[in-house]
């Protein structure tokens, strides 16, 4: 139908910007007085030059990347504050895209029996054919042989699956303020101030791989920076 075209046209443009952007997106420059701007304390020795570099950075590539989170070897890019949102969306819209994916394929499984013909097929039983193997091995044995939607029902949950998993452990990451090299508490300063910090301030915008960044990727808030937490936001 036209309804399920455009929905599965504006997940696959939500993908694909994500996609494009995380690959695209420049790394944001070191500023020039850093320095005078960061406590020595908290400066970073450069793991190629051995030069002095911002808290939470990483020289990788000849390039210093603010608020690195890891090198990513899917995609062949450096994870850093410059494309980490766009990075998160991309999980989050593969997974969706995928999942959309698979109740196509579930529904065109579905068609496929002999109940079908008397147009008993409910949205119900597409849904169980997606989520249980269980449905779709019995769908299978009373089709008879190995249609290429079962094939793709198998598929798509299994990508869906992975990429689910992998979004649920980036975004939690971000929501605690850590990364995959540094997991301490100390840039934790509540879950919406850290959400925030990457995905921008407006709720609405945090779905759409627009740049929603409100850090400088040099001076971080800490939790003994007198940085109001969700908690006391909340009280005031």
């Amino acid at each position: 139908s036209a309804r399920v075209h455009v929905v599965g046209h504006l997940i696959l443009a939500l993908l694909l910007t994500s996609w494009g952007r995380t690959l695209s997106a420049r790394c944001r420059p070191v500023p020039a007085d850093w320095q005078q701007r960061v406590h020595r304390t908290e400066w970073v020795v450069g793991q190629k030059s051995g030069a002095p570099i911002p808290p939470r950075a990483y020289e990788t590539r000849g390039e210093v990347v603010l608020g690195h989170d890891h090198n990513c070897r899917w995609l062949g890019v450096p994870i850093g504050l410059h494309n980490r949102k766009y990075f998160v969306l991309t999980l989050f819209y593969g997974g969706l895209m995928t999942t959309f994916a698979g109740v196509l394929s579930a529904s065109d499984l579905a068609s496929l029996e002999p109940s079908a013909s008397s147009g008993d097929v409910s949205a119900t039983h597409v849904v169980a054919l997606f989520l249980s193997p269980v449905q779709s091995l019995l769908a299978l044995s009373k089709i008879g042989g190995l249609p290429v939607a079962f094939l793709l029902v198998i598929l798509d949950v299994a990508l869906a699956g992975f990429l689910f998993l992998m979004f649920s452990w980036h975004l939690t990451y971000v929501l605690n303020n850590v990364t995959s090299l540094d997991r301490t508490d100390r840039w934790d300063v509540g879950k919406i101030a850290n959400l925030s910090q990457c995905f921008g301030r407006s709720p609405a915008g945090w779905w759409l791989p627009t740049d929603g960044v409100t850090v400088d990727g040099v001076s971080w808030p800490t939790r003994k920076s007198g940085v109001p937490s969700d908690k006391e936001r909340h009280e005031d």
